[in-house]
């Protein structure tokens, strides 16, 4: 996902990109973005910092407040490169700042670095979830083991006793 106000540089991004295996989006400012990165989840998000409605920081800082959500390598685009700019943008949630004006080598190069990350973050959920299957199951007959069952119970017990009715284990 792109988000950039300034036609331009929209446009300059798709010819750096459009030769590139990604899929495509644009957005023009953050209210726009938000509602793309519902529909989409895009896995790396290229945002300009300065935008009418939510800067490029504040964008990062919604994105990474909704944890339900895989993760999404954020890389802000700023024309203002002063130390204390980029470590606020790094602050409220980017992963990464590319200069205004880009080279567009550089620009592949960082998303290059976004994708892995990306694809390791990826992986490391998938195994963690398979060890979380792991740590409840039973290896022999694949059943739910002792903790499933206790962690079960705990929460049968709980809705029991919050909503007053009974409860038989067998």
């Amino acid at each position: 996902l792109v988000v950039d106000d300034s036609p331009v540089y929209r446009k300059l991004v798709e010819q750096v990109l459009e030769s590139q295996p990604f899929s495509l989006h644009f957005a023009r400012n953050g209210k726009e973005a938000l509602q793309m990165i519902e529909e989409y989840s895009p896995s790396i998000v290229l945002t300009d910092w300065m935008m009418p409605d939510l800067s490029g920081p504040e964008l990062c800082q919604r994105i990474r407040a909704d944890q339900g959500k895989p993760y999404t390598y954020i890389i802000l685009m700023t024309s203002n490169t002063e130390k204390g700019n980029v470590v606020k943008g790094l602050q409220a949630g980017a992963d990464d700042y590319l200069a205004k004006p880009f080279d567009p080598g550089e620009m592949l190069a960082r998303i290059g670095v976004g994708r892995r990350i990306v694809d390791l973050n990826r992986e490391l959920a998938a195994k963690s979830i398979k060890l979380e299957e792991a740590a409840r199951t039973d290896p022999l007959t694949g059943l739910p083991n002792r903790r499933a069952i206790e962690e079960w119970a705990f929460k049968q017990l709980r809705a029991a006793a919050r909503h007053g009715f009974s409860l038989w284990v067998v």
